[in-house]
């Protein structure tokens, strides 16, 4: 395997130098504590400790050794559309689902200058398919027609009744509108949707 995959995949055999039982809190060790205050004069912290009660900590219980298990993976189902029959299909499922996931792949992050090279879309979890439109790179297969397929999607994008989520879609708007097509029916954003629920997360 190349290197650089080799460093991003988890070995789970590694040899740990205690075995998983032993991972369980132990009695607080006062004394090191204090010592340790006392070393680096944080006398707050050591008027704290002396007034806090001396209460001999019960004995952590003793817990069943627990069974790890391979978990397997759900089913997933990811398509590349690379002729007009695989389109046709999808653009059906999309026309006949209640709601449906879109995004963009394009060609910068600046949605002024930004232009589309793939769309993706999914009606279900772990289903979904990706249609490359301008992908230029040595072996690149040959692909559908930018123009025929956001012609072909155009009626789907600009139907406020066909429900649509995804990600950062202010983003994928301004740049379908690069391409003349007004995006709506936006019903979930999770980017939006995500502030809502914590501000504070990255």
């Amino acid at each position: 395997l190349p290197l650089s995959r080799q460093l991003a995949i988890l070995d789970c055999q590694v040899a740990l130098p205690v075995a998983f039982e032993e991972l369980r809190p132990a009695p607080p060790d006062t004394a090191a504590l204090r010592a340790l205050y006392e070393r680096f004069e944080f006398r707050a912290w050591l008027r704290d400790l002396s007034s806090a009660p001396q209460a001999n900590p019960a004995p952590a219980p003793t817990q069943p050794a627990l069974d790890f298990q391979e978990t397997a993976a759900e089913p997933v189902t990811y398509q590349l559309v690379l002729d007009q029959p695989a389109f046709e299909e999808w653009l059906t499922r999309l026309q006949a689902a209640d709601l449906f996931a879109f995004d963009t792949e394009t060609t910068s992050l600046n949605y002024l200058d930004a232009r589309i090279v793939g769309v993706s879309f999914a009606v279900n979890p772990c289903e979904a398919a990706y249609v490359p439109l301008a992908h230029d790179y040595p072996g690149a297969p040959e692909q559908l027609n930018r123009e025929w397929v956001l012609e072909r999607l155009r009626p789907l994008l600009e139907d406020p009744a066909r429900p649509k989520l995804g990600q950062h879609l202010k983003y994928d708007s301004h740049v379908l509108a690069n391409h003349g097509i007004t995006l709506r029916g936006i019903r979930h954003d999770t980017l939006l949707e995500s502030y809502v629920l914590d501000s504070t997360a990255r």
